[in-house]
């Protein structure tokens, strides 16, 4: 594993590195539902159910909003964006039924419910690409002390370990009430 990334503190390190084994968006979620035609692009175990219907005859009579996708690939991955219905290869809806309480019917407007699908279809997109990232913090004696996986983004993934970094100091300080004084002469 190849460290993309350090941030040094107090003697502490934390390693960012790309999370290999990165867990499917599918199973952590429930915002919308995502289908496209994988003969455009490959992402996956996203469903594809475009294969033998039409787009539209797939679509839920209970969608709350659906909006169209164009997903391809690139030289980087797999490209989802929101798309016009004739450029769609797939979609993304939500229902007032899915888990997450998300839908008119639970509080949110159709804007609010719009931008959590395209930000579900963003995190989908990191995933395709290999966006996804975990921490790995060393004591100064090389001693691993913390690690998390599975953030989405590079830079979430640096505030996450700087984040990181901020906690073990603290706990560093507690154990070792001398360097306190140090720190703040």
């Amino acid at each position: 594993m190849t460290c993309i990334d350090e941030i040094e503190r107090a003697g502490y390190v934390a390693s960012i590195y790309h999370d290999e084994d990165a867990e499917s968006p599918a199973s952590w979620c429930n915002v919308g539902t995502l289908a496209y035609d994988t003969r455009s692009a490959s992402c996956g175990d996203m469903p594809s159910y475009w294969r033998d219907y039409g787009l539209e005859s797939l679509i839920p009579a209970d969608a709350t909003l659906c909006l169209p996708v164009y997903a391809y690939d690139d030289r980087n991955g797999t490209v989802l964006h929101v798309s016009d219905w004739e450029r769609a290869n797939g979609w993304i809806y939500a229902t007032d039924a899915c888990a997450c309480g998300c839908g008119s019917k639970h509080g949110m407007d159709s804007v609010q419910l719009r931008a959590a699908l395209e930000s579900k279809l963003n995190v989908w997109q990191q995933w395709a690409q290999g966006d996804v990232y975990g921490v790995v913090v060393k004591s100064p004696s090389n001693e691993e002390v913390d690690a998390c996986w599975g953030f989405y983004g590079l830079e979430y993934a640096e505030e996450e370990a700087a984040r990181m970094l901020d906690i073990e100091e603290v706990h560093m300080l507690e154990r070792h009430p001398n360097l306190a004084k140090m720190v703040i002469s």
